[in-house]
């Protein structure tokens, strides 16, 4: 009689090797990129230099969001620079002229501080359109400020006032997060300010009308020189977004790829089960792991389990070597559907032997569920007859070893780890031995006598 025949499996063991994988993935993780772009999408958007305007609405959108965040992130630095860099000016009105400290001082503070106060405000409250805004306004206002302190100064000091805005205009073209849209508004916006200033200022003579119109011309290259540089930065911030936004994909890549080597180099290829590499680093993380973080009045035990399919060379013998894949599977689907239930940690330790770790306070007593297992084994394989009713006794059993010892709370260090580990697995392996010498099919437990073990028990 032929084992496909004979057996009624427990359930498909499909469900086993799909929940052995979610068991092993890690969370997938995109490093902030949204699903759908990929690197050839990337890849092409830079090589061809296409412009924002024409990207794909995703990358466009997360482009947006991060130009966003870097608005904020700069507003508060500008806003401290401008401020003091109206103290540095105030200084220097001291200097040029004393008598004008004053007025200089109120039309800054009334002038330029509610622009700040506004800005922090709109930061807070999430007021994106605002927060440029006030960004754009505050060098303008300050240019205005200036321009119409310049009616108090000599014309050699009014020449140097002037002259410093420009560089104003200058600098803001280049350092202010803005759009090259916005850029332009804002230059168009600070030109505007300076004219309407000097526009309303008293007339003056000819050679402060001339120069006057010197400023305004000069005022005007600068902000024309500018603006190539600002669009230039822009491209470049671009370029650079697009390559963070590529090695970020790569590196999620990269880790999926090393999720998967890890996996395959952790997990037996017939069961699914973990091999002993990787029960190692889950009794760690998972068993260990789990100890260091519970309070101390409730530790519980740790507990190995030691599983070995009685007489499997005899089974393999008489229904081939392929029945016999089929029941190393089924029982670490068996053993797999138990412990995880409690947090349990599975693995084919090799040949027909498979071992398991639990928290003792998760799983009740281990004894109960050691003899659990035992009998869910045994109901696996029943022969059965023509009519389909049982006939005879379960054609695989198994001997189950376990060992036990007190689990005490705190950091291990990877020796008091690797030694509690090898030691449980010596107790299991020894009441395992202990099982089938009295006979198989049955259970044995070793408990640790101490209050938990030490390095110096392995």
């Amino acid at each position: 009689m032929g084992i496909e025949g004979s057996i009624v499996p427990a359930e498909n063991w499909a469900g086993y090797t799909a929940a052995a994988d979610r068991g092993s993935d890690h969370p997938s993780e995109r490093l902030g990129v949204p699903e759908g772009i990929d690197t050839p999408e990337i890849d092409q958007i830079g090589q061809s230099g296409t412009p924002l305007r024409a990207w794909p609405d995703t990358i466009r959108t997360l482009y947006l969001k991060e130009m966003t965040a870097r608005l904020y992130r700069e507003q508060h630095f500008l806003a401290v620079l401008g401020f003091l860099t109206c103290l540095a000016t105030i200084a220097l009105d001291m200097l040029t002229n004393p008598a004008m400290v004053k007025e200089g001082a109120m039309l800054r503070v009334l002038g330029i501080g509610p622009i700040l106060l506004t800005g922090f405000i709109a930061a807070e409250r999430g007021k994106t359109w605002l927060v440029a805004a006030c960004l754009a306004a505050g060098p303008s206002a300050f240019a205005g400020v200036i321009v119409h302190l310049t009616s108090h100064l000599q014309p050699q000091y009014a020449a140097s006032y002037l002259t410093a805005t420009t560089l104003v205009v200058g600098m803001a073209n280049i350092v202010m997060p803005l759009s090259m849209r916005g850029l332009i508004l804002f230059d168009i916006a600070f030109i505007g300010t300076v004219v309407l200033v000097l526009a309303a200022g008293p007339a003056g003579s000819a050679e402060a009308l001339a120069m006057r119109a010197d400023y305004i011309a000069l005022l005007c290259v600068v902000a024309a020189a500018t603006l190539p540089l600002a669009a230039r930065f822009e491209q470049l911030r671009q370029k650079n977004f697009l390559l963070n936004l590529r090695s970020r994909i790569t590196a999620h890549q990269l880790r999926g790829a090393n999720r998967k080597l890890r996996d395959l180099s952790e997990r037996d290829p017939l069961t699914g089960a973990l091999n002993r590499r990787g029960f190692a680093r889950m009794f760690n993380q998972q068993i260990l792991g789990a100890m260091d973080e519970d309070a101390p009045q409730d530790q519980g035990r740790i507990a190995i389990i030691m599983v070995d399919i009685d007489h499997f060379k005899h089974f393999n013998d008489t229904y081939g070597h392929g029945a016999g894949d089929t029941c190393l599977t089924m029982v670490a689907q068996t053993l797999h559907a138990i412990l995880s239930e409690i947090g349990g940690v599975v693995a084919r330790h090799g040949g027909e032997e498979f071992v398991a770790a639990m928290r003792e306070h998760h799983c009740g007593h281990v004894d109960a569920l050691a003899e659990e297992i035992r009998l869910a084994v045994a109901s696996l394989m029943i022969p059965v007859d023509v009519k389909g009713s049982a006939k005879g006794s379960s054609l695989v059993t198994v001997s189950i070893g376990v060992g036990a010892a007190n689990a005490l709370s705190g950091a291990r260090s990877p020796r008091h780890r690797e030694a509690m580990r090898e030691a449980l697995i010596q107790m299991a392996d020894s009441a395992l031995y202990s099982a089938k010498n009295a006979g198989r099919n049955r259970t044995q437990i070793l408990h640790h006598p101490g209050p938990e073990i030490r390095a110096e028990s392995a």
